[in-house]
């Protein structure tokens, strides 16, 4: 049976409509999705019940202070609290209590792109919306432009002291603290913040050896 030009024309009608839908949700985002990398979970972890004045509680009623750093003179204490809070919204593993309040800790803050990059892993439609990046609490404060190192605090290890003091000879230091959104709760990623995880290697390749213990 011959199909007409009105037939015809309706069914060229029909999928230039498609392609035309199509292409609009596609521009508007319609099919993205939304991809947060976690390559490095912690492994359990003590949640976090309160972050006041630079102190973290754990629902298990242990409270700590980031060792070796101190709040930085421009940034305010609400904003250290709030800084902190998106820091430790996955929990944190305590790696060593000087058994003064004062710890080294570990977590895995979250931390969002920026920009509208789409094709994650070569899906056009999947955007990489950021990463959860497991941190050591102090060097990150330093990182991040909300802490100082205070190197001559009691009880800390020569090591302790050559990391902490390294955050600002490696580079990616931040100029001003850097911007957290709290709608994610994550930090801006700047692309300096991944070498943390390996902490170690990157102060010996690109600064200098650990004193000897």
């Amino acid at each position: 049976m011959k199909r007409g030009p009105r037939c015809i024309a309706i069914a060229v009608a029909a999928a230039v409509g498609a392609v035309v839908t199509f292409l609009v949700l596609s521009e508007s985002g319609a099919f993205n999705t939304e991809v947060w990398e976690r390559e490095d979970p912690l492994v359990n972890p003590s949640t976090v019940a309160s972050v006041r004045e630079g102190t973290i509680t754990l629902v298990d009623r242990r409270a700590f202070r980031p060792a070796g750093v101190g709040r930085r003179d421009e940034v305010s204490s609400d904003d250290y609290d709030r800084a902190l809070r998106v820091i430790v919204a996955q929990g944190v593993v305590v790696i060593r209590d000087l058994g003064d309040g004062r710890a080294f800790l570990v977590a895995e803050p979250r931390f969002y792109n920026w920009c509208g990059t789409r094709a994650y892993n070569a899906n056009p439609w999947a955007r990489w919306a950021g990463s959860y990046l497991r941190c050591p609490v102090s060097e990150l404060l330093i990182q991040l432009a909300y802490a100082k190192p205070v190197l001559d605090q009691p009880g800390l290890s020569s090591r302790e002291r050559w990391r902490l003091e390294g955050v600002g000879q490696i580079g990616g230091v931040a100029d001003s603290p850097t911007p957290i959104s709290q709608t994610l709760a994550a930090f801006r990623y700047n692309g300096s913040e991944r070498y943390l995880g390996d902490y170690d290697t990157m102060l010996e390749t690109v600064w200098k050896p650990p004193p000897s213990p």
